[in-house]
């Protein structure tokens, strides 16, 4: 596949998600949307280091406004899920922490609509002639080989993973989901699926989602520490709460421990 292809396929399911996510506010939308984002910033970003400045900075930086955003709101409805679903589990409703959760969830909302609206995303991916121009000289071989080297160092990656440590889990789960879109761009770019790289990219994926949930639950913790400081609970609700603490805490341990099956709501 040439680039220019590659690039419009990330563009129109950018969009398509985008639009989606503006109008439903859907998980499963705005997950999609921050993924193909993902995959373009991917793609300009080794365009850049190849000498091929696709789009202005002022536009990256919309564009990467749009996805944190996204991401804030995915962030809390994955919070709300958590709750729910432990409260499943330790038969309790957890109706405090949820009405908190619920109130900043409908504000980053409205926040995250405005943004949509300022930004419409068909705009900061408009295909102008100097982005044409830069994508037809773009030497695919330069693209290619930048990729296949920054590959290489994923086996590395891979080892330092099954012995991180807690503080270094957030960033290796940020350099593995690079990789693995990077490993996407070079099978499209190349036209096939090596069997090293399927093997490889299998393996980046499991690893993203066990540090995903794990970073997940991380979060859940922080907000329930929070909420308790600040909600002038009684005995029993704090009491409540810190079974849900311990609960999600042991989880954590479990997943890293590989004992634990993430359940598809999360993945």
């Amino acid at each position: 596949m040439v680039i220019e292809t590659l690039y419009r396929t990330y563009c129109e399911r950018s969009i398509f998600h985008f639009e989606n996510s503006a109008k439903t506010l859907d998980p499963d939308e705005i997950h999609d949307l921050r993924v193909n984002l993902r995959r373009l910033r991917a793609l300009t970003g080794v365009l850049r280091v190849c000498g091929f400045n696709i789009l202005p900075k002022v536009r990256r930086q919309k564009l990467g406004l749009i996805f944190r955003e996204a991401g804030r709101v995915r962030d809390l409805q994955t919070q709300l899920r958590l709750c729910d679903y432990f409260g499943e589990r330790l038969n309790t409703r957890f109706v405090l922490i949820k009405r908190k959760l619920g109130l900043d969830l409908s504000m980053e909302k409205t926040r995250f609509e405005k943004i949509c609206t300022a930004n419409p995303l068909s705009v900061l991916l408009l295909f102008t002639p100097d982005i044409l121009e830069k994508l037809a000289g773009a030497s695919s071989e330069a693209v290619v080989a930048e990729l296949t080297q920054g590959c290489a160092a994923i086996p590395d990656l891979l080892i330092a993973a099954a012995h991180a440590p807690s503080d270094r889990i957030h960033a290796l789960r940020i350099r593995l989901k690079k990789m693995k879109y990077k490993i996407d761009i070079l099978n499209h770019m190349t036209d096939e699926v090596t069997t090293e790289n399927k093997i490889l990219r299998s393996q980046i994926a499991a690893w993203q989602d066990r540090f995903g949930f794990w970073h997940d639950l991380e979060v859940h913790r922080d907000h329930l520490t929070i909420f308790e400081k600040e909600a002038g609970l009684d005995r029993l609700q704090s009491e409540k709460l810190s079974r849900l603490y311990v609960c999600a805490e042991r989880t954590q341990q479990s997943v890293l421990a590989g004992r634990f099956k993430i359940p598809k709501i999360f993945l």
